[in-house]
């Protein structure tokens, strides 16, 4: 490969990262989460944390939104819009060692990494478009609910 591909395959991936690490530092994370930018969970804008004035909680998680349209659409069904967030730990370097708290690698001793993921439900059958932060069975054909997890910024960078 000519130095001139290499150049171009390493710009593209620079790219990749810096492009998903502004996607992650709009996601819409629980209250305490230090991004400067959040993304609406109704309209998917990107919003700056700090000139947020609509916000909901709901099962422990806030929400923050781009305008009061969004905050009363979220309000009047919240599960269709919001998510759990799982956290755990792993090493670096085994990606097999996970624990639900901090601590330090058994293989290795380095310190285990903390993961944010988020979770929701949807029907596998797209044409019904149902997402809920609950699992059970689709109101419109009956089929049980696909759990879908999103990799948090931890994840999203291409390290784990």
């Amino acid at each position: 490969m000519n130095n001139k591909k290499k150049l171009g395959l390493f710009i593209l991936l620079v790219l990749s990262i810096f492009v998903s690490g502004q996607l992650i530092l709009a996601g819409n994370l629980p209250a305490g989460a230090d991004d400067d930018e959040m993304k609406c969970v109704v309209c998917n804008s990107v919003v700056a944390k700090d000139a947020v004035t609509h916000t909901s909680v709901y099962k422990g998680n806030t929400y923050y939104f781009a305008n009061s349209k969004c905050h009363a659409e979220f309000e009047k069904n919240p599960g269709k819009y919001a998510f759990e967030v799982e956290t755990f730990y792993s090493c670096p370097m085994h990606s097999e060692e996970k624990s639900a708290k901090e601590g330090t690698c058994s293989k290795c001793g380095m310190a285990l990494k903390k993961h944010e993921h988020k979770s929701y439900y949807v029907c596998p059958m797209s044409q019904c478009n149902v997402r809920t932060d609950e699992p059970g069975k689709c109101p419109n054909c009956g089929m049980d609910l696909k759990k879908v997890t999103e990799a948090g910024a931890c994840c999203k960078t291409g390290k784990k």
